[in-house]
């Protein structure tokens, strides 16, 4: 294939669970999935799952290619199998992902990556899914990215976030109610990378940007849970690289980056290569300015 006309971009994949594939998959066995294709001038990223009232939704970062910059969309995924198109339903004049969506108490709410706006921002659905306000600024001053849930016991949401810039890890105890927060004192014996979707179980998903961005997804079992203290600790449970994914497309999965779940519906994000034949008229589009100025 052309260069000129190959893209690498991201796509939303998933599979619905049953009693015999709750496990968590690892290197040693093919997991198989369904693939939502997208539009060569967009790509789609960072899925979460979400059943509500008896539905199944992902949500995810939609990069629109024109834009150059995040949204948030969402599909609804039907018990056949089968998907709706996304829909654009959160858009910033920043760039937003990882839509890391929660119900509590009948309410719908989402921390999405805001890090390029230097914060954390809690939204509440007004009228779920597509309309929504924004109800708390969690913390700012930082390079933020993909805050995640560790575990939630009433009102107290335990969070996980990576500065980016500084590549440090912090714990953030957040009531949910009061919107009071903690900031907790660093846990060292917990590996310090960058979430890869929220907590299962007690396993902590990662993923791994030691070489390449989201070269695969890393999960360690948290085997001390006293993150207030700094007590914290975290052991190598296994891992899921792209050769352990198969799909219903001829697409092959280069990386991962995003592994999440809720009690039926397992998604993930796998980076593969495409023909684009829009490719170089994007790229002109983007140096426009350049030759206006010029």
């Amino acid at each position: 294939m052309n260069s000129m006309f190959k893209d690498l971009d991201y796509f939303i994949a998933y599979r619905f669970l049953q009693d015999g594939n709750k496990n968590i998959p690892n290197e040693r066995g093919s997991v198989h999935y369904h693939v939502i294709k997208s539009k060569i001038d967009e790509w789609y990223a960072d899925p979460f799952p979400l059943e509500f009232c008896g539905h199944y939704y992902i949500f995810a970062e939609r990069m629109n290619k024109w834009r150059g910059r995040g949204s948030i969309s969402f599909c609804e995924v039907y018990p056949d199998e089968t998907h709706s198109e996304f829909k654009e339903i959160l858009l910033e004049p920043f760039h937003l992902s990882y839509p890391n969506i929660f119900e509590y108490h009948n309410e719908i709410y989402m921390i999405p990556e805001s890090g390029m706006n230097n914060d954390i921002r809690l939204y509440k659905a007004t009228t779920f899914p597509y309309k929504w306000m924004i109800v708390d600024v969690i913390a700012e001053g930082h390079n933020y990215v993909d805050t995640s849930i560790i575990k939630r016991e009433n009102n107290n949401f335990l969070l996980v976030t990576f500065d980016w810039n500084n590549k440090i890890q912090s714990f953030i105890n957040y009531n949910i109610l009061t919107r009071e927060k903690t900031i907790l004192p660093n846990n060292p014996k917990m590996m310090v990378e960058r979430s890869g979707g929220n907590t299962i179980n007690n396993i902590r998903v990662l993923q791994d940007c030691k070489v390449d961005y989201g070269t695969k997804i890393i999960f360690r079992t948290i085997e001390n849970d006293d993150f207030a203290h700094g007590n914290g600790q975290d052991t190598r449970l296994c891992e899921l690289t792209p050769s352990g994914i198969t799909t219903d497309t001829q697409l092959k999965p280069l990386r991962i980056h995003t592994f999440n779940r809720s009690s039926s519906l397992e998604v993930i994000d796998i980076l593969s290569c495409r023909k684009n034949i829009l490719k170089q008229a994007i790229r002109v589009y983007h140096h426009l300015p350049n030759f206006i100025k010029a």
